[in-house]
């Protein structure tokens, strides 16, 4: 007689996605239909009865080895002394930006306390937007990968 995947849940006292699993893994026999799993009755007992008297939990097969992915770039697809000369001008910005406003607060300065404001929230925004595109560039590799497509940011490597 054969059951469904709610019953063999029940029999075997795990959730019916865990009796999916163990039937789409070969642990558990059983069979698609349009209404969903069909797993011979006698196949649940036969599992529950192996494993009821151990104190061990059901089986679960081993994960398949995948191959190595290549890692995704972590950084714009940009020469490392472009990136680290922004980076050091984009902070040398900042503290200008501070210090000119400092400087404008102290000599009462409305204009100079303005542009130093206006130079350390550009520098600032850089620093932000360099970071969320990375993180895009990133998010983009993964699901390209995951899509099983070459990814245009993947970090190249010279020949």
């Amino acid at each position: 007689m054969f059951i469904d995947e709610e019953t063999a849940a029940e029999k075997l006292g795990v959730s019916v996605e865990e009796v999916k699993r163990l039937v789409r893994d070969g642990v558990l026999p059983g069979r698609r239909t349009e209404e969903g799993w069909r797993i011979h009755e006698k196949s649940v007992d036969q599992l529950r009865s192996k494993y009821e008297g151990l104190a061990m939990p059901m089986p679960r097969p081993k994960a398949p080895v995948l191959a190595a992915r290549p890692a995704a770039p972590s950084r714009l697809p940009l020469s490392r002394l472009v990136v680290g000369v922004l980076r050091i001008v984009s902070w040398i910005s900042l503290l200008l930006g501070f210090a000119l406003i400092a400087i404008g607060v102290l000599q009462n300065d409305q204009v100079q306390a303005i542009l130093g404001g206006a130079v350390a929230l550009v520098s600032i925004a850089f620093v932000l937007i360099y970071d969320l595109m990375r993180a895009v560039f990133v998010l983009h590799a993964r699901l390209q990968e995951l899509a099983g497509e070459a990814s245009p940011f993947r970090a190249r490597r010279p020949d």
